[in-house]
Protein backbone atom coordinates (compact mmCIF):
# COMPACT_ATOMS: atom_id res chain seq x y z
CA UNK A 1 0.00 0.00 0.00
CA UNK A 2 1.32 3.22 -0.93
CA UNK A 3 0.92 5.18 2.45
CA UNK A 4 3.05 2.36 4.25
CA UNK A 5 5.88 2.84 1.52
CA UNK A 6 5.58 6.88 2.58
CA UNK A 7 5.72 6.79 6.00
CA UNK A 8 9.24 5.12 6.09
CA UNK A 9 10.50 6.95 3.58
CA UNK A 10 9.49 10.11 5.47
CA UNK A 11 10.98 8.80 8.95
CA UNK A 12 14.22 8.72 7.20
CA UNK A 13 14.13 12.17 5.39
CA UNK A 14 16.14 14.95 7.22
CA UNK A 15 13.73 16.47 9.53
CA UNK A 16 14.68 19.95 7.90
CA UNK A 17 13.74 18.61 4.50
CA UNK A 18 9.83 17.74 5.27
CA UNK A 19 7.44 20.28 6.38
CA UNK A 20 5.67 19.09 10.05
CA UNK A 21 2.45 19.55 7.99
CA UNK A 22 3.38 16.84 5.45
CA UNK A 23 3.96 14.32 8.66
CA UNK A 24 0.13 15.46 10.21
CA UNK A 25 -0.90 14.66 6.64
CA UNK A 26 0.23 11.28 6.00
CA UNK A 27 -0.77 10.54 9.73
CA UNK A 28 -4.33 11.47 9.21
CA UNK A 29 -4.31 10.14 5.52
CA UNK A 30 -3.26 6.65 7.01
CA UNK A 31 -5.51 6.43 9.88
CA UNK A 32 -8.52 7.31 7.76
CA UNK A 33 -7.77 4.52 5.02
CA UNK A 34 -10.00 1.93 6.80
CA UNK A 35 -12.63 4.23 6.67
CA UNK A 36 -12.51 4.87 2.92
CA UNK A 37 -11.95 1.16 2.46
CA UNK A 38 -15.41 0.64 4.17
CA UNK A 39 -16.65 2.97 2.35
CA UNK A 40 -15.87 1.85 -1.44
CA UNK A 41 -16.95 -1.68 -0.13
CA UNK A 42 -20.44 -0.06 0.59
CA UNK A 43 -20.35 1.37 -2.89
CA UNK A 44 -19.14 -1.30 -4.33
CA UNK A 45 -22.18 -3.75 -2.81
CA UNK A 46 -24.45 -0.89 -4.00
CA UNK A 47 -23.37 -0.82 -7.28
CA UNK A 48 -23.66 -4.44 -7.54
CA UNK A 49 -27.49 -4.03 -6.64
CA UNK A 50 -28.14 -1.80 -8.62
CA UNK A 51 -26.70 -3.20 -11.58
CA UNK A 52 -28.50 -6.84 -10.97
CA UNK A 53 -31.61 -4.62 -10.92
CA UNK A 54 -30.76 -2.95 -14.50
CA UNK A 55 -30.54 -6.22 -15.73
CA UNK A 56 -33.68 -7.44 -14.35
CA UNK A 57 -34.95 -4.26 -16.01
CA UNK A 58 -33.42 -5.58 -19.62
CA UNK A 59 -34.53 -8.97 -19.33
CA UNK A 60 -38.35 -7.78 -18.37
CA UNK A 61 -37.85 -5.47 -21.78
CA UNK A 62 -36.34 -8.27 -24.17
CA UNK A 63 -38.66 -11.25 -23.21
CA UNK A 64 -42.13 -11.96 -23.54
CA UNK A 65 -41.79 -15.53 -21.71
CA UNK A 66 -43.29 -14.76 -18.14
CA UNK A 67 -41.37 -17.68 -16.71
CA UNK A 68 -38.39 -17.12 -17.80
CA UNK A 69 -38.45 -13.27 -16.46
CA UNK A 70 -39.67 -14.83 -13.05
CA UNK A 71 -36.76 -16.77 -13.11
CA UNK A 72 -34.27 -14.81 -13.73
CA UNK A 73 -35.98 -12.24 -10.72
CA UNK A 74 -36.10 -14.78 -8.18
CA UNK A 75 -32.43 -15.79 -9.50
CA UNK A 76 -31.01 -12.09 -9.11
CA UNK A 77 -33.35 -11.64 -5.62
CA UNK A 78 -31.58 -14.97 -4.23
CA UNK A 79 -28.12 -13.36 -5.38
CA UNK A 80 -28.51 -9.85 -3.77
CA UNK A 81 -29.89 -11.41 -0.58
CA UNK A 82 -27.37 -14.55 0.40
CA UNK A 83 -30.55 -16.46 0.22
CA UNK A 84 -30.73 -20.50 0.10
CA UNK A 85 -33.83 -20.27 -2.18
CA UNK A 86 -36.58 -18.28 -2.62
CA UNK A 87 -40.07 -18.25 -3.88
CA UNK A 88 -42.42 -16.22 -5.79
CA UNK A 89 -45.91 -16.45 -4.43
CA UNK A 90 -49.44 -15.30 -6.65
CA UNK A 91 -52.78 -15.72 -5.21
CA UNK A 92 -54.64 -18.24 -7.04
CA UNK A 93 -58.35 -18.42 -8.16
CA UNK A 94 -61.08 -18.57 -5.38
CA UNK A 95 -64.12 -21.19 -5.37
CA UNK A 96 -65.70 -18.93 -7.30
CA UNK A 97 -62.93 -18.60 -10.16
CA UNK A 98 -62.18 -14.77 -9.12
CA UNK A 99 -58.30 -14.02 -9.60
CA UNK A 100 -56.17 -12.92 -6.81
CA UNK A 101 -58.66 -13.66 -4.18
CA UNK A 102 -57.83 -17.31 -3.08
CA UNK A 103 -55.01 -18.54 -1.13
CA UNK A 104 -51.11 -18.24 -1.88
CA UNK A 105 -50.05 -20.71 -4.25
CA UNK A 106 -46.06 -21.14 -5.38
CA UNK A 107 -45.44 -19.64 -9.13
CA UNK A 108 -41.23 -19.90 -9.18
CA UNK A 109 -39.45 -21.91 -6.67
CA UNK A 110 -35.59 -21.24 -7.10
CA UNK A 111 -32.52 -22.38 -5.05
CA UNK A 112 -28.86 -20.40 -4.48
CA UNK A 113 -27.76 -23.06 -7.75
CA UNK A 114 -30.52 -21.40 -9.92
CA UNK A 115 -32.77 -24.03 -10.90
CA UNK A 116 -36.10 -24.79 -9.72
CA UNK A 117 -37.00 -26.09 -6.71
CA UNK A 118 -39.15 -29.49 -6.37
CA UNK A 119 -43.01 -28.85 -4.85
CA UNK A 120 -41.68 -31.67 -2.12
CA UNK A 121 -38.75 -29.07 -1.01
CA UNK A 122 -40.87 -26.02 -0.34
CA UNK A 123 -39.93 -25.48 3.27
CA UNK A 124 -41.69 -21.96 4.01
CA UNK A 125 -43.35 -20.65 6.79
CA UNK A 126 -47.05 -19.78 6.30
CA UNK A 127 -47.53 -18.05 9.39
CA UNK A 128 -44.42 -15.53 7.93
CA UNK A 129 -46.62 -15.56 4.96
CA UNK A 130 -49.78 -15.45 6.30
CA UNK A 131 -48.64 -12.25 8.82
CA UNK A 132 -47.10 -10.62 5.45
CA UNK A 133 -50.39 -10.70 3.45
CA UNK A 134 -52.88 -10.07 6.11
CA UNK A 135 -50.65 -6.69 6.99
CA UNK A 136 -49.26 -6.06 3.72
CA UNK A 137 -46.19 -4.99 5.48
CA UNK A 138 -42.26 -6.74 5.14
CA UNK A 139 -41.06 -9.21 7.40
CA UNK A 140 -37.75 -9.28 8.10
CA UNK A 141 -35.80 -11.58 10.48
CA UNK A 142 -32.36 -12.82 11.25
CA UNK A 143 -33.17 -15.95 13.39
CA UNK A 144 -36.67 -17.03 13.39
CA UNK A 145 -36.14 -19.90 16.23
CA UNK A 146 -35.60 -17.45 18.66
CA UNK A 147 -38.06 -14.33 17.31
CA UNK A 148 -41.00 -14.24 19.45
CA UNK A 149 -43.30 -13.57 16.43
CA UNK A 150 -42.64 -16.55 14.96
CA UNK A 151 -40.04 -19.25 16.88
CA UNK A 152 -42.63 -21.87 18.68
CA UNK A 153 -44.18 -22.06 14.95
CA UNK A 154 -43.99 -25.21 13.28
CA UNK A 155 -42.52 -24.72 10.62
CA UNK A 156 -39.86 -22.71 11.51
CA UNK A 157 -39.30 -25.80 13.92
CA UNK A 158 -39.51 -28.24 11.45
CA UNK A 159 -37.51 -26.67 8.85
CA UNK A 160 -35.15 -25.00 11.04
CA UNK A 161 -35.81 -21.61 9.46
CA UNK A 162 -33.34 -19.32 10.52
CA UNK A 163 -33.13 -15.31 8.50
CA UNK A 164 -36.59 -14.74 6.35
CA UNK A 165 -37.46 -12.21 3.98
CA UNK A 166 -41.21 -12.40 2.93
CA UNK A 167 -42.56 -9.03 1.05
CA UNK A 168 -45.70 -8.41 -0.11
CA UNK A 169 -46.76 -7.82 -4.26
CA UNK A 170 -48.58 -5.17 -4.91
CA UNK A 171 -50.01 -4.44 -7.96
CA UNK A 172 -52.78 -0.98 -7.79
CA UNK A 173 -52.70 -1.04 -4.40
CA UNK A 174 -53.92 -4.89 -3.99
CA UNK A 175 -51.17 -7.34 -2.70
CA UNK A 176 -50.94 -9.92 -5.52
CA UNK A 177 -48.62 -12.31 -3.77
CA UNK A 178 -45.13 -12.44 -2.38
CA UNK A 179 -41.66 -12.95 -2.34
CA UNK A 180 -40.05 -14.99 0.39
CA UNK A 181 -36.57 -15.52 0.62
Amino acid sequence: DLLDELQPYLNSARPGTVPPRVYELVKTLSGSMPQFRKQVKTLEGEWHSMRAVAQIGQVVNSTLELDRVLQIVMDTIIQLTGAERGFLMLRGANSAGAPNMGEMQVTVARNWGQESIDPNEFAVSRTVINRVVSEGQPVLTTNAQEDPRFGGQQSVVAYNLRSILCVPLVAKNELIGVIYA
